[in-house]
């Protein structure tokens, strides 16, 4: 007889497909990775300099994050036009393996 009423077994069956469904849509969509890197260290040399480039720990910083990503296939890398965010982000090796287009944002866009 039916009363229009799932009983409990019956709404299980049905949560547990819908939730197969779901995870099946989901594992065939694609996904997006974000990598959120601050610049390395800068040159403290003259504190009026508002835009210093990296020092030497800094652009073995620069130098790591190149070893760290080197695997990763990068769509884009975005940067403020500050030098030391430039100078973190394309190590010149890094411009030369991955030719990728640098986006330089404006600051006061961003707020």
């Amino acid at each position: 007889m039916v009363t229009g009423k799932m009983d409990l077994n019956s709404m299980r069956n049905f949560i547990i497909s819908i939730f197969f469904l779901t995870s099946f849509y989901s594992y065939s969509q694609e996904c997006s990775s974000f990598y959120l890197i601050r610049h390395a260290e800068k040159l403290r040399i003259d504190k009026t300099e508002r835009n210093p480039k990296l020092n030497e720990k800094g652009i073995l910083r620069a130098e790591k994050w190149e070893e760290v990503l080197k695997n990763i296939s990068l769509d884009k890398i975005y940067s403020t036009n500050y030098y030391r965010t430039i100078e973190t982000s394309i190590p010149q090796i890094i411009i030369e393996l991955l030719k990728l287009l640098i986006q330089l944002l404006n600051r006061k866009t961003l707020i």
